[in-house]
């Protein structure tokens, strides 16, 4: 989950190119695991949506934004 600037943007590609590479390493390995990579998006009230998917379980595992300290601070 990126909030959509140009930095957040490439952050995810990059965990989106790791994942293809981890993935090129596990199969080469006969190993079942995948590793699967949704990306999501959002400009504006980004910190109102980010919130509402801790409040229903459903937080992604990666978030690239720019106050992250906010989220450490709040536990």
């Amino acid at each position: 989950m990126g909030s959509g600037s140009p930095v957040d943007t490439t952050r995810v590609e990059n965990i989106e190119r790791a994942a293809e590479e981890l993935n090129k390493i596990l199969a080469a390995t006969s190993s079942n695991v995948r590793i699967e990579v949704e990306t999501h998006f959002f400009r504006g009230d980004y910190m109102v949506k980010l919130i509402a998917t801790f409040s229903v379980g459903e937080a992604p595992d990666i978030i690239a934004m720019k106050n992250l300290p906010t989220f450490v601070d709040g536990g």
